[in-house]
């Protein structure tokens, strides 16, 4: 189970320290989290990160859109071209990268939808791997964003007035339901 807590507090005690974190709505997790009171339990926690708004990710898919038509490219094409241009590499629990290494002559996108080849060997071509965009943080989205913008504008397509996309930026941390908090990719 996963949940998302605030104020973690380590109180020493006689054999280690207790641990205690305030959740604001543990909904139905607070039955399930009760049942494990007087038992051993695994516990792993992590740094909640911010990630895009929701109303940001509409209008990235927007400007997707729009290009997509523009360049006679599918959806999916464009958002590719973008996510690997202007995305972020995936990053496993210790801060390096995550790739793969595939025989020569197989899809990449079978395996995953975004990958950055870079390079080959005789009998494998090598890939590193991309953030699908609804992991990205507030920085990463805010970077995809500004790039697919600068595309849309070399292609002579309307996008929104810097007031009104700060707005949209500006949802970022907000608990304004649009938003989601993730713990940091595995």
């Amino acid at each position: 189970m996963k949940l998302a807590a605030k104020e973690l507090r380590l109180v020493p005690a006689s054999k280690g320290v207790y641990c205690s974190f305030y959740v604001r709505d543990p909904g139905e997790m607070e039955q399930q989290i009760r049942s494990l009171s007087d038992s051993d339990v695994w516990v792993e926690i992590s740094k909640m990160q911010d990630v895009r708004s929701l109303s940001a990710n509409a209008y990235f898919h927007v400007l997707v859109g729009k290009l997509a038509a523009v360049l006679g490219v599918s959806l999916d094409e464009e958002k590719k071209h973008l996510v690997l241009r202007y995305g972020s590499l995936k990053r496993d629990q210790n801060g390096k990268y995550i790739g793969a290494q595939i025989p020569k002559g197989q899809n990449i996108d079978d395996i995953y939808p975004y990958c950055k080849w870079i390079g080959d060997t005789s009998k494998f071509d090598q890939y590193l791997f991309m953030k699908q965009t609804h992991t990205l943080t507030k920085d990463e989205m805010a970077k995809l964003i500004d790039g697919t913008i600068s595309e849309c504008k070399e292609q002579g397509i309307e996008t929104l007035p810097p007031d009104e996309l700060a707005v949209i930026m500006s949802k970022w941390g907000k608990n304004d339901g649009r938003m989601q908090a993730l713990p940091p990719d595995r």
